[in-house]
């Protein structure tokens, strides 16, 4: 690497880890999101299963009392019929049929509210067990970003003070340069990689390689205009790998 880059590699890497730091923040503050979103969604499912459940028990309750009425109505139409009360038989024999159905309907009723009430509480549990696993991932979110934090603060005041410095040290002409290709989301210091960039992939001219590679002067690429901190030796492992095969 050039002379004149080395301070310049060693801005970017208090940049690099600033960005990085900053990284880390943001997911720390992000898991704690979305375990609170989690939390939410879990006892929204339970205040959803509990009045399922309620709904389950008010049904029974008003089957049941249904049951009662239509039970005590065909018992005093049974007797009728028994005692000879009734004064048309073949009427009282109809409705006592109509009755008998409706008393296998609400039975029927009745059980599947028996078996949908099992469901629920089963649901319920679950509800619950859910919730309380997230409740946990919350707190170790919490805990996580609690822990962290003050060394992330710490660390982030000393890169910044120290990035300032360099900064401000750095050469006029290659601060601007620097700042104008961080500004553009640029890798600033890119390879040469078997005569090609390593950022734009543009072919390299033999002349700038020899340039970068006897680091007499800086050489800029042509195609991304960031500056090569060196030639890198080819990934030659997969084609030894394919001869292999």
């Amino acid at each position: 690497m050039h002379q004149d880059l080395l301070p310049v590699a060693a801005l970017l890497r208090n940049d690099q880890e600033i960005d990085a730091l900053r990284k880390e923040a943001v997911e720390l503050g992000a898991r704690v999101e979305r375990a609170k979103v989690r939390v939410t969604e879990a006892e929204a499912a339970l205040v959803k299963q509990r009045a399922a459940i309620t709904e389950n028990i008010a049904l029974q309750a008003d089957l049941d009392k249904k049951h009662k009425s239509v039970a005590g109505r065909a018992a005093n139409l049974k007797a009728q019929l028994e005692g000879g009360a009734a004064m048309n038989y073949d009427a009282a024999l109809h409705q006592q049929a109509l009755l008998q159905q409706q008393l296998d309907s609400l039975d029927e009723q009745a059980f599947a509210a028996l078996e949908a009430s099992e469901a629920l509480e089963a649901a319920r549990i679950k509800a619950e067990d859910r919730k309380g696993i997230t409740e946990v991932m919350l707190r170790d979110a919490l805990d996580a970003q609690k822990r962290r934090r003050p060394d992330l603060e710490l660390r982030f005041k000393d890169v910044q003070a120290e990035r300032k410095e360099r900064h401000t040290a750095l050469r006029p002409d290659l601060r601007i340069a620097y700042d104008d290709m961080r500004d553009r989301k640029k890798p600033v210091l890119v390879t040469i990689v078997d005569d090609i960039c390593s950022c734009c992939r543009m072919n390299v001219p033999p002349q700038l390689v020899f340039d970068v590679l006897r680091e007499t002067k800086l050489v800029v690429c042509r195609g991304c205009n960031c500056w090569f901190a060196g030639i890198e030796e080819p990934d030659d492992k997969g084609d030894e790998d394919d001869a292999a095969e």
